[in-house]
């Protein structure tokens, strides 16, 4: 997959440019503390009536709808693994250097 982005969200999209995997650092706070995995799907076949009428039967049923895959390479899981540690490395630090700030002992200094 070729990498579209790495900085501060990861975007790895599918060898049949049809699918992109996106990672991202939830950093909704001050202090990044979740990350969000997406799947997008960037060319939606259209859909015939009977293909409906048989996703609709699907869930009537109580059964789930089939998902796509995205097959990652060797390379590709070594390009995920180096930026969630890297994020979570710049987490880390983000959270230490929040609690030095929320201190008492360093407020009272100030």
């Amino acid at each position: 997959m070729p990498v579209i982005s790495n900085t501060d969200t990861l975007l790895l999209r599918c060898m049949c440019h049809g699918h992109v995997l996106e990672i991202s650092v939830d950093d909704w706070n001050d202090v990044p503390t979740d990350f969000a995995i997406s799947v997008w799907n960037q060319s939606p076949m259209p859909l015939t009536f009977w293909d409906r009428l048989k996703m609709i039967w699907t869930l009537i049923r109580g059964k789930n709808l089939d998902a796509g895959d995205v097959l990652v390479t060797p390379a590709d899981a070594e390009l995920i693994v180096e930026f969630l540690a890297r994020q979570l490395k710049e987490c880390r630090l983000k959270a230490i250097e929040s609690q030095i700030k929320n201190h008492d002992l360093f407020k009272s200094a100030e």
